[in-house]
């Protein structure tokens, strides 16, 4: 699935970081198992680095260590994220049109609350807790009749919550051509 789905040549057109020992390729392939695994947190990797046939199944001999692994996307720039996930919509939209063909479009803010006590984060609204928190506030968009996820951007900040919207009308231009799709959000999502 893997390589008809052409993901590995996707990894190969962007740019993502990589180090002196460990490909770009290989890093995603190695995050990319353990979510198949069921991995909840990066972090976790180190559970299976002893299994050399998950090393071989990201081009390594083993696993990377947990701390290379949950820092990798520190070494990302938005563009680089928005670029592979552009490329990656666009080859799925493609190749499995039934799964983004809905008329409409479900956006929404979501938060992810961050619990150190010297947190520099902004404070936002976490709908979980039903309070005001810091913490990271994240957009996804998701086609509402496959509930395929068709856009995600996180660490926007309160003053740039309105413009989410043109941002996400800008990438699926770019992806489709033209937004013929009904968007579909609550009051606070945007000022227009």
């Amino acid at each position: 699935y893997i390589i008809k789905s052409r993901l590995l040549d996707i990894l190969e057109k962007v740019q993502l970081p990589q180090s002196g020992i460990i490909g770009s390729k290989q890093a995603c392939l190695s995050m990319l198992l353990l979510k198949l695994l069921g991995g909840e947190r990066l972090c976790h990797i180190d559970m299976y680095n002893q299994e050399p046939g998950f090393g071989i199944f990201a081009g390594l001999n083993v696993l990377p260590k947990p701390t290379y692994i949950s820092t990798y996307s520190c070494g990302c720039t938005e563009e680089q994220l928005m670029e592979l996930q552009q490329k990656i919509i666009k080859n799925f939209k493609d190749k499995y049109p039934a799964n983004y063909s809905s008329e409409y479009i479900n956006l929404d803010f979501h938060s992810i609350p961050h619990f150190g006590d010297e947190s520099e984060m902004e404070k936002v609204w976490c709908g979980a807790k039903n309070k005001t928190m810091k913490g990271a506030n994240t957009i996804f968009a998701q086609d509402s009749k496959s509930s395929a996820i068709l856009y995600t951007r996180s660490d926007i900040l309160r003053k740039e919550e309105s413009v989410e919207v043109k941002k996400f009308i800008s990438y699926w231009k770019e992806i489709k051509g033209e937004v013929e799709d009904t968007l579909v959000f609550d009051y606070r999502f945007s000022n227009y």
